[in-house]
């Protein structure tokens, strides 16, 4: 088969559909990329922070998409392109957003919030997720955020293991410091409100890996 044979025959496939249903397709792959960037929030926005959409109902919608699209594209390049858009989408969903999101967001996104408190002034929050198995609760992730109108910076403050402690509540947070309770007393964090790095984390015998 020779070339223009075969550019004659792509050109001939993309004229059996209409423009605008190749145009549907592309807005198909154009909202499940939304929707898998919008549940993964790469860019920290407050408002999805606020209200993040639901991983399976964000997750299912974009796959539904992309199978509509790879269905609607009848010529070569669009097709290859929805394919590409397909698997990129894909690996987003089965990584969990782990390669555009940091660590710490990736832990609020992910696990149950068992503790949440605000600074008197509203800036800046304080959260703790749970990691639970079958037999409950075996780790406690900790994490600070400075809120801003559009943006928010979350960094890791550490950990808290069923092995070493319990966690059971915030005693005091505000600019800078924060004070958890657990069976074991107090813990003592603190961080620059600044920066937004922590200076005193949860001591490592807290948390033991391995």
């Amino acid at each position: 088969m020779d070339t223009q044979t075969v550019v004659r025959r792509v050109r001939e496939r993309a004229e059996t559909r209409p423009r605008r249903v190749r145009v549907a397709a592309a807005a198909a792959l154009t909202v499940a990329v939304v929707l898998v960037l919008a549940r993964t929030n790469p860019m920290h926005l407050t408002f999805l922070q606020d209200h993040p959409l639901s991983g399976n109902w964000a997750f299912g919608t974009a796959s539904l998409l992309m199978v509509l699209a790879l269905e609607l594209f009848s010529w070569t390049v669009g097709r290859l392109a929805a394919v590409l858009v397909s698997v990129v989408v894909i690996a987003l969903i089965c990584g969990g957003g782990f390669f555009l999101e940091s660590p710490a967001s990736f832990v609020r996104r992910g696990h149950d919030l068992a503790g949440d408190a605000y600074t008197a002034d509203g800036r800046y929050e304080l959260r703790i997720y749970s990691w639970d198995y079958a037999d409950g609760p075996s780790e406690w992730q900790v994490l600070v955020e400075r809120r801003g109108t559009f943006r928010f910076v979350a960094t890791d403050a550490g950990c808290l293991a069923a092995s070493a402690t319990t966690y059971q509540g915030i005693a005091s947070f505000e600019p800078g410091r924060a004070r958890l309770t657990t069976s074991d007393g107090t813990v003592d964090i603190r961080f620059d409100p600044d920066t937004m790095r922590v200076t005193t984390p949860i001591p490592a015998a807290l948390c033991p890996k391995g």
